[in-house]
C-alpha cells in the first residue's frame, strides 16, 4: 500500500513537472498558433516561442542594451557598447522592476521561463549564428524584457535630439535664415494628424534661435549608438469607420517601416485561450503584441516622433553637480577578451548622461529624455491592449502606457475608431528655438509632461478616418507644439488624398494604397527643376534625363529611368545648402543665382555617378544582417521599388564606393484588418515568420515585393489541426 502511495505521489509530481501548457500549430506563413489554458501560461508559452525561434535575436538585443556585443564581434563593436554603458539602460530596467506589482512581476518571470526553455530548443537545431560558435545565450531574466524595451523606446525617439543637433548645422550655414528654413510651416505638402475641431486653439506664434557653434559632423557621435530597428525610420497607420466602408465595418492598415535586415524584425504569433484570443506583431524579447487583432478590437502603431527627447547645455557652475564614472568594456581579440578603459563619462546624481559631443563650447551637454522617468505603471497597461474590447477601452488603456512613444489607431467591430499618442512627453505650449538649447539640471531632472488629457488623440473623429505617417500631430494654430522630429509629412498627404478620393474602402483598396510608389514630395519640386534646369546650360544625356523627368509620373518603379538622377540630385542639394525638403522648397522658390548655379553642378555630379542605369540598377536591398557582421550573408542583394517619401518606401542611403542606392527600410509588414463580426487579418511579411533569409525566387519574398497579400488563417479550426504539444519541464 505505502509503495502504491509512492508509485501515484510520484506520477502526479511528474505530470505537474511535465504538464503541457500549450499546443502549438504552424501555418503555411510559419506564424505559431497556441491553444493555451490560461495566463499563466499564455506567458509561458509566448517566451517559449520568442526563445525557440529567435534566440540569437534576443541575445543581441540583450547584450546591445547591455554594452557587451563586443565581447563577441570585438572592436567593430566597442563604441557602440561605450555608447550603451553611458544610456545605462539596465539601471533603469532594474528601476523599472522594482516599481513593478507582484503579479506583473510573475507574469515577467513564468515568460523568462518559457524564453529559457525555448533556448534549449534551438540549440539542438542552432540557427547559422550558433554554427558559426556564437556563443548560447546565458538565461534571461525578466529584467531583459524591461530592457528591451526601453532599447527600442530610445532607439525610436532620439531623433528628438538629434535633429536639434542638425539644426545648428543649418545654422552654421545660415545664420539667422535658419530659423525660416527649418520651418515647416509654410510647406505645400505640410499635414497635420488632428484637424480643426480635434485640438485647443492658441499656439504663440514665437520664432527663436541659439547662436550656432563650430561641431564636428553628426555621424562621428551619433553613429556610435547602435541602430536597431531602423534608422529614422517612418511607418503608416490608418482606419475608417463603418461610414467609409463598402461592407459597412470599420478597417485598419499599419505598415511599420523599418530596417530590412535578417533576421526579420517582427514575429508574428497567435494565442488563443479561455479569456484571450490575439493574433498579431510582438517584438522578440517582450511579450506583447504592438499590432494585431483580437475578436472585438483592431490596433496598429507608428513612431510618434512628439518631443521626448533634448539635447541641453547647462552652465560651468553646475559642472560641480555632475559625477565621473569609467566604464570597462570587454573586448574579444582572437582568442583573448581585453578590457578598454575609455575616457571618463559623466552623468548626473539621478544617472542623467553629459553627452560626449566635441564642440568649442565648453559647456557639459546632458541628455534630456523622457525615458528615465519611466515608472513601474508606465508599462503594465501594455499588457491589457491585448485584452480591450472597445475603442472607448482602447482610448483610456493607451492613456495610462507612459513609455515613449507612439501613435496607434484602433477600430472595433461597432465600426468605430479612435486614434491616440502615448508615452511621457515634453509639454512645449510654445515652438522650440532652434537648434541646441540651454538648460539647468533642475529643469532636466523635473520636466513638464503632457496630462493624458492633452496628449493628441481623437476618438469616433466625424470625418470617418485618421491617418498618422509620422508627421505633425497639431496644427500650426494649436495650442500646443511637439517639436521638428516629425517626418516629412507628404506621405500622410497623399494617403488622405487616397482616402479621401475613394468613396467607400475594403481590402483591396487599402492594399493598394500601402503598395503606391510614388515620390510624394516630387510633385511639389519636379517643376522648379524643369524651370531652373531649362535655362542652364546642358550636355545632351542631361538634357535626356530632363525630357525622362517631364514625362516622369513619379512612380518608383524598377524600370523608371528619371527616379535614380533624382534622388541623387535632391540628396546632394540637402547636403550642400544643409536643409530638409522643406527649406529647399523655400530655396526654391526665392530662385536665388546660388541655387541655380548649385542645381547645375550637382546635375552633372549625380549625372557622372547614376548614369543612364534605371532605379532596379542601383535601388538594391542586400538585407544586411543585424549584427553588421559581413560573413552572415544569408539573402542575395535584390532590386527593390519605392522611395523614401513613397507610401511604399524604400528608404535608402548613399553608397559612394559602389555608386548605388543600399535600400535598408521598408515595410516590415503590411498589416491589414477588417473588423466583421469574425475579423478578417490580412498580412504580407517580407519572408517566412521563422526562417532566415530573403530570395528573389521565393514565394514569401516575391509576394511582398508584389505587394500581394494573403489571410492569415485565424481564428483557428483546432479539431482540424494536428499539433505539438510543448511541454514544461523546469
Amino acid at each position: 500500500m505505502l509503495l502504491r502511495f509512492i508509485a501515484l505521489g510520484y506520477l502526479f509530481l511528474l505530470s505537474t513537472a511535465y504538464a503541457t501548457p500549450c499546443e502549438l500549430y504552424r501555418d503555411a506563413m510559419r506564424i505559431p498558433h497556441l491553444k493555451i489554458s490560461d495566463e499563466k501560461n499564455f506567458s509561458y508559452c509566448f517566451g517559449y516561442m520568442h526563445g525557440r525561434d529567435r534566440a540569437w535575436m534576443m541575445d543581441y538585443f540583450r547584450r546591445s542594451a547591455l554594452g557587451t556585443n563586443a565581447e563577441v564581434y570585438g572592436f567593430s563593436h566597442l563604441k557602440g557598447d561605450m555608447m550603451m554603458r553611458l544610456l545605462d539602460v539596465p539601471r533603469m530596467a532594474e528601476k523599472l522592476w522594482s516599481n513593478l506589482l507582484p503579479q506583473e512581476k510573475e507574469l515577467l518571470e513564468i515568460y523568462a521561463q518559457g524564453v529559457n526553455q525555448g533556448f534549449r530548443f534551438a540549440q539542438q537545431t542552432p540557427t547559422r549564428e550558433f554554427q558559426d560558435n556564437y556563443p548560447h545565450p546565458e538565461d534571461w531574466k525578466p529584467q531583459h524584457s524591461l530592457m528591451v524595451l526601453l532599447l527600442q523606446s530610445f532607439d525610436q525617439t532620439r531623433k528628438s535630439f538629434y535633429t536639434e543637433w542638425l539644426e545648428s548645422q543649418t545654422q552654421k550655414k545660415w545664420g539667422e535664415k535658419a530659423v525660416r528654413l527649418v520651418d515647416s510651416d509654410e510647406s505645400p505638402w505640410e499635414t497635420t494628424i488632428l484637424k480643426k475641431g480635434e485640438y485647443q486653439v492658441g499656439m504663440k506664434t514665437t520664432q527663436t534661435s541659439h547662436p550656432y557653434f563650430r561641431s564636428h559632423p553628426l555621424p562621428e557621435f551619433f553613429a556610435h549608438f547602435p541602430s536597431l530597428f531602423g534608422e529614422q525610420s517612418g511607418s503608416n497607420n490608418w482606419v475608417v469607420d463603418s461610414s467609409r466602408s463598402k461592407n459597412k465595418v470599420s478597417l485598419l492598415a499599419n505598415d511599420p517601416h523599418l530596417d530590412l535586415k535578417t533576421p526579420m524584425f517582427w514575429y508574428w504569433i497567435h494565442l488563443e485561450g479561455p479569456n484571450v484570443d490575439v493574433v498579431g506583431a510582438s517584438l522578440p524579447g517582450v511579450p506583447l503584441i504592438v499590432s494585431g487583432t483580437n475578436r472585438k478590437i483592431s490596433w496598429g502603431l507608428t513612431n510618434s516622433y512628439l518631443n521626448s527627447a533634448d539635447a541641453v547645455f547647462i552652465n560651468k557652475e553646475e559642472e560641480k553637480k555632475l559625477e565621473r564614472f569609467w566604464p570597462v568594456v570587454w573586448v574579444k581579440w582572437g582568442i583573448l577578451k581585453l578590457p578598454i578603459f575609455f575616457k571618463s563619462f559623466q552623468r548626473t546624481q539621478e544617472g542623467f548622461p553629459v553627452l560626449p559631443l566635441e564642440t568649442d563650447d565648453s559647456r557639459p551637454m546632458l541628455l534630456k529624455w523622457s525615458g528615465y522617468h519611466i515608472q513601474g505603471e508606465d508599462i503594465a497597461a501594455l499588457r491589457d491592449i491585448m485584452k480591450v474590447r472597445s475603442v472607448s477601452e482602447m482610448d483610456r488603456v493607451i492613456a495610462k502606457v507612459g513609455i515613449p512613444s507612439w501613435n496607434f489607431v484602433f477600430a472595433d467591430t461597432t465600426g468605430e475608431i479612435g486614434y491616440r499618442t502615448n508615452g511621457r512627453a515634453f509639454r512645449t505650449p510654445q515652438k522650440h528655438q532652434v537648434g541646441l538649447r540651454e538648460g539647468n539640471i533642475e529643469e532636466i531632472s523635473n520636466p513638464e509632461f503632457l496630462p493624458t488629457e492633452e496628449m493628441p488623440h481623437v476618438l469616433k473623429p466625424k470625418r470617418g478616418w485618421v491617418v498618422t505617417a509620422n508627421n505633425r500631430h497639431w496644427p500650426v494654430d494649436a495650442n500646443l507644439y511637439g517639436g521638428r522630429a516629425y517626418s516629412l509629412s507628404s506621405r500622410a498627404q497623399l494617403i488622405e488624398k487616397i482616402i479621401q478620393e475613394t468613396k467607400l474602402h475594403d481590402v483591396e483598396s487599402f492594399r493598394r494604397i500601402q503598395c503606391d510608389d510614388q515620390a510624394s514630395e516630387a510633385p511639389y519640386f519636379r517643376d522648379s527643376l524643369v524651370k531652373v534646369l531649362s535655362e542652364a546650360t546642358l550636355s545632351a544625356p542631361q538634357k535626356i534625363w530632363l525630357e525622362d523627368l517631364k514625362a516622369w509620373d513619379f512612380k518608383t518603379l524598377t524600370d523608371c529611368k528619371a527616379c535614380g538622377v533624382y534622388r541623387r540630385l535632391m540628396d546632394l542639394l540637402m547636403e550642400s545648402f544643409q536643409v530638409a525638403e522643406s527649406g529647399l522648397w523655400k530655396l526654391f522658390r526665392e530662385n536665388s543665382p546660388e541655387l541655380r548655379a548649385e542645381v547645375s553642378k550637382q546635375l552633372t555630379v549625380a549625372m557622372d555617378e547614376v548614369g543612364a542605369r534605371s532605379w532596379g540598377e542601383i535601388h538594391l536591398n542586400p538585407f544586411a544582417h543585424l549584427s553588421g557582421k559581413k560573413e552572415w550573408y544569408f539573402s542575395p542583394e535584390i532590386p527593390t521599388r519605392g522611395d523614401k517619401h513613397s507610401i511604399n518606401p524604400g528608404s535608402s542611403r548613399w553608397n559612394s564606393e559602389r555608386k548605388v542606392y543600399e535600400h535598408y527600410s521598408g515595410a516590415s509588414q503590411r498589416l491589414i484588418v477588417e473588423m466583421k463580426s469574425v475579423p478578417e487579418v490580412w498580412l504580407a511579411l517580407p519572408g517566412l515568420n521563422n526562417q532566415y533569409g530573403q530570395f528573389e525566387s521565393s514565394e514569401p519574398w516575391k509576394k511582398w515585393e508584389r505587394c500581394d497579400i494573403e489571410r492569415v488563417e485565424w481564428p483557428v479550426d483546432w479539431s482540424s489541426k494536428a499539433t505539438e504539444k510543448i511541454t514544461n519541464s523546469l
